[in-house]
């Protein structure tokens, strides 16, 4: 017992130094920002004001956010380290029960495997660094269903006489309790602690066909009766659990809300836009707080309409089925999946002679991975890495079993998977995040697969700040992230390289040539050369991408003879393509434009601005330079016009899914569901791109009236205003856009912003209107 103790004690304890040394190690992601702003919010306040507010259940926020209050460190890095540290407490408790209950089905030798697994797991580190909800989920969902479990097991009768299931005594009322909490805690750490419901079921399930005597049907049950009796015990066990679970789950939320009939909601996901549609349900009280319910349509609507992702040099909004599986096999260690394939094996051949709790432990555990696999895989999941991590303390603890068997040989090799298990683990570190198996190579080879939180999640920015120090002390110029070919050391980000975050590819040009080192294995630095170039073109004379690349050079060195030729003739290369690239013309027409802009050729530039938008009319920047020509020429009216055009344009060139501009559209759409405010505002840019601004401002403040948290309409209600010249209106919409902005952390709910690209994940929904309209000074 006292070398247990220890051993736990040492894997837990040095586990958490390696999170600590990464959390020192690494820069805050894209959302920790924004969690810390809710946090401060939510633990002054405690209320939800804003669509951020909601975009997650308030634990997390909890846990962090009172510490912070009451500690009130100085500075970001300060408060970010702290709510990191009380975060990563979880991984240890979750790390204290999965060796628990490993050792409750197979003993130390189950147990240590178990815990080492756990304790080195890339993935497990990597998200125990971070703010994050998911290490919290994972937590408490593991927690819930290994109570629930025990509890089925305690107080389930055994065969038909037993009938009252454990009775009413103190251990079995306390039993609900516990397990009624930890699911409320469930609820209130993700929105997809949901599942914890059908777990529970599917786990009743076979806890109730299967008894304790054993598993198989050979192996004796309690006769249908047994099953019936067994079977109403656990729904009254259920239903006790579910009730508790919601109880906390309103408690978390200080009942806010509870009661509200889903009609009062303008849903958008479509479960929860038909269920407020049936007529007898959705003037039913909803036993749970609007806001939890309000979060729920908000997470769940991009995964219905698609949103940007990105898998083995494919770009799509609406991913593939295949996703999460790939993922999995590239992110989890080669050593590791051999173990999960032996402990496969093993289970089928030997589950005979497993002990009944053992094998009932197991299957459970089995269909449990199962059902929590399967959600993913449906939706297309693009971020993997993080929402499977429920998954692995069931992986952990059934693997475990492995290293139980009496089979010497199997044990033998067991044992060396599992060392090199832990050689990966620690070779890797602090880049837990970035890890990848050598089927594809290692993590130098990452970015060419996944990108976002799979991979880089903005938390190497000390690696790039370290690099462009050095650059500066040496004197070496670095171009960072250039959205245009050119000529040099480049250093570009995965993300950006793989245009995981833009409609509009921008990065393709520099995909084409291979980085000379690779930091932190998300920042990728590139050294291109011209004469290198011209080599290229001389091997490759059918590629217009060579040609394409070299004419941003030979522009650069204002060769512009070279520069004219080369594009003509990637242009000719790819008109006589049989799968012909719009986007790729309309780039090249837009260089020969910028070319003529430079030698003063203006009737020039004017023709081959007109190809850029014939050839993609998304090309906002055309219009700019058209708007730019016309004014020259002394045609105001006309330059206004393209100026307009330019601002319509970049808003609908941010969407993955162009939204519709037709007014008819959005009316339709409005008779069946006039409770949307996103319609509204939908409606009022259609009539502000057609400069109908009294129209705009008046469906903008009807968004407003049925939704006063959607604070980009304020900005729209601001741009309206300011285009009728009423300043004061305007500064007073700006004022709450502005505050408004700053408490929510980033500038709107539904868009991934990085680097000033935005992208926002529905088909309908339009973005705040450009920012350069707020930075006017009259």
């Amino acid at each position: 017992m006292k070398y247990r103790n220890y051993i736990v004690l040492s894997l837990l304890l040095f586990m958490w130094v390696r999170i600590i040394l990464t959390i020192s190690a690494i820069s805050e992601t894209y959302d920790e920002p924004r969690y810390l702003k809710t946090a401060q919010r939510l633990s002054e306040k405690g209320q939800w004001e804003t669509e951020t507010d909601v975009l997650h259940p308030p634990l997390s926020h909890y846990l962090y956010g009172f510490p912070l209050k009451i500690l009130a460190p100085k500075n970001f890095e300060n408060q970010l380290f702290i709510a990191r540290l009380i975060m990563s407490v979880f991984s240890l408790i979750l790390g204290f029960f999965i060796f628990r209950v490993a050792e409750n089905i197979g003993g130390l030798k189950t147990a240590v495997p178990s815990l080492l697994l756990y304790t080195f797991s890339p993935a497990i580190i990597a998200n125990s660094c971070f703010i994050a909800t998911d290490i919290l989920l994972t937590c408490f969902l593991f927690l819930s269903v290994h109570y629930f479990g025990d509890m089925l097991d305690t107080h389930l009768p055994k065969d038909p006489v037993q009938s009252h299931g454990g009775g009413r005594s103190g251990r079995y009322i306390t039993s609900l309790g516990l397990s009624g909490i930890l699911t409320g805690m469930v609820l209130l750490s993700k929105y997809n602690g949901v599942f914890v419901f059908p777990i529970y079921f599917l786990l009743g399930v076979i806890k109730v066909i299967f008894p304790s005597k054993g598993i198989l049907p050979d192996g004796g049950n309690c006769g249908k009766k047994g099953v019936v009796i067994r079977f109403w015990g656990f729904m009254k066990i259920f239903l006790i659990v579910s009730i508790i679970g919601i109880f906390i789950l309103n408690l978390g939320y200080k009942f806010t809300g509870t009661g509200s009939a889903l009609a009062n909601y303008p849903f958008r996901s479509k479960i929860l836009a038909a269920m407020s549609q049936v007529p007898v349900l959705s003037r039913l009280p909803m036993p749970v707080p609007s806001p939890y319910l309000y979060g729920f349509d908000i997470q769940k609507y991009p995964t219905e309409v698609g949103h940007p992702s990105y898998l083995m040099g494919q770009r799509s909004t609406k991913g593939w089925w295949y996703y999460p599986i790939v993922a999995f096999l590239i992110k989890t260690p080669i050593s590791f999946l051999c173990l999960l394939f032996l402990s496969l094996v093993l289970f089928v051949f030997e589950i005979k002679k497993m002990c009944s709790r053992s094998a009932v432990f197991l299957l459970g555990f089995l269909l449990i991975i199962v059902a929590l696999c399967i959600p993913f895989v449906f939706s297309k999941s693009s971020q993997v890495g993080r929402f499977l991590l429920p998954v692995y303390p069931f992986l952990f603890v059934f693997v475990g079993t492995l290293f139980s068997t009496n089979k010497r040989v199997l044990r033998g090799i067991s044992y060396s998977f599992l060392f090199l298990f832990l050689l990966e683990s620690v070779s890797i570190h602090p880049n837990y995040l970035a890890y990848f198996n050598q089927l594809i190579g290692g993590p130098r080879n990452g970015y060419k697969y996944l990108a976002d939180a799979n991979l880089d999640w903005g938390q190497n920015q000390k690696i790039f700040l370290k690099f462009r120090k050095k650059c500066i002390r040496e004197k070496i110029e670095v171009k960072v992230n250039p959205e245009w070919p050119t000529e040099g050391k480049v250093l570009v980000n995965a993300n950006n390289l793989v245009d995981c975050f833009r409609v509009r590819e921008r990065y393709e040009w520099l995909r084409k040539f291979n980085p000379v080192d690779n930091m932190g294995f998300t920042w990728l630095l590139y050294d291109i050369k011209l004469a290198e170039l011209e080599d290229k073109i001389n091997e490759h004379t059918d590629d217009p991408n060579i040609y394409y690349v070299a004419s941003f050079i030979y522009r650069e060195k204002k060769d512009y003879i070279k520069t004219e030729n080369t594009l003509k003739k990637a242009i000719s290369i790819e008109l006589k393509s049989s799968d012909r690239d719009n986007l790729f013309l309309a780039k090249c027409y837009y260089l020969m434009g910028f070319m003529y802009l430079d030698t003063r050729d203006f009737l020039q530039a004017k023709k081959s601005f007109e190809k850029v938008i014939e050839a993609y009319p998304f090309f906002y920047e055309a219009f700019a330079k058209l708007s730019q020509i016309y004014d020259l020429s002394g045609n105001k009216k006309i330059a206004k016009e393209y100026s307009k055009k330019e601002k319509v344009y970049k808003i609908l060139d941010a969407y993955a899914i162009k939204p519709p501009t037709d007014k008819k559209f959005y009316m339709n759409k409005l008779k069946v569901n006039p409770r949307d405010p996103k319609l509204y505002n939908n409606l009022g840019f259609v009539h502000w791109m057609n400069n109908n601004i009294d129209a705009a401002i008046e469906n903008f403040n009807k968004a407003l009236k049925l939704d006063p948290k959607l604070n980009y309409v304020y900005g729209n209600l601001a741009v309206a205003h300011y285009e009728k010249n009423d300043f004061d209106e305007m500064s007073g919409y700006l004022k709450i856009y502005y505050d408004r902005r700053e408490k929510l952390g980033y500038r709107n709910t539904y868009a991934i912003w990085y680097n000033g690209d935005l992208i926002i994940m529905e088909d309908n929904i339009l973005a705040v209107l450009p920012e350069e309209y707020f930075n006017r000074k009259e």
